[in-house]
């Protein structure tokens, strides 16, 4: 990350500092701390489930953030006998969301293209890469529902039953908008320039 100070300061003081006024104007108030499925690294398999006490093994800084967060704030609250739960959500997906984010950007392309306002080719990273989705709003809904029912102390993982290509999203994001694309281009500008009959002459020829 460019900002790593940022980064802590948001994910780790902020919560520590939001428990403290809790713990000092509202220590019966019941506090719903969202991290991420981050804090877990990376799995030995996509499609591999990942239990709330595995390891914390996280492989960027955001990830360590949280995790950082994950254990500073349930050792605050079980000190202070504070009322907290623990949210570790995998990827949001839903309308609105910021163009950062791969299946916003994907669509927001498509949608110029539909309009007339972009040219057909679309930018795109690695199409083969597997993450978890869950729609925004259901993973709303589970807040809601943990801070109803919730442990308190408990970490609670929030993801979809099954891993999803980011292949999948593309696919299903040109057919509903109706575009034809001339080109996928990735975002290192790269497009094949040998073709396949040079390419099988060359083959043919060095035997």
């Amino acid at each position: 990350n460019d900002h790593p100070q940022l980064v802590f300061t948001v994910n780790v003081n902020g919560p520590l500092t939001l428990l403290e006024a809790v713990h000092r104007d509202a220590p019966s108030t019941r506090v719903l701390l969202v991290t991420s499925a981050e804090v877990y690294g990376n799995p030995p398999s996509p499609s591999a489930p990942i239990a709330e006490d595995a390891p914390l093994t996280p492989s960027n800084l955001y990830g360590v953030a949280k995790a950082a967060a994950d254990h500073a704030a349930r050792l605050y609250a079980a000190r202070h006998n504070l009322d907290l739960l623990v949210a570790r959500p995998a990827n949001h997906i839903g309308p609105g969301q910021s163009p950062a984010f791969v299946s916003s950007s994907f669509a927001r392309q498509l949608k110029a293209i539909a309009k007339g306002e972009a040219a057909p080719v679309l930018r795109v990273g690695n199409l083969d890469s597997v993450r978890n989705f869950t729609d925004v709003r259901d993973v709303v809904r589970a807040y809601a529902l943990l801070l109803e029912s919730g442990h308190t102390l408990d970490a609670y993982n929030i993801a979809s039953p099954s891993p999803t290509p980011i292949r999948f999203l593309l696919d299903t994001l040109v057919t509903l908008s109706g575009v034809r694309l001339d080109r996928i281009r990735s975002h290192v500008s790269w497009t094949p320039s040998i073709p396949l009959s040079q390419t099988l002459t060359d083959l043919y020829a060095s035997l």
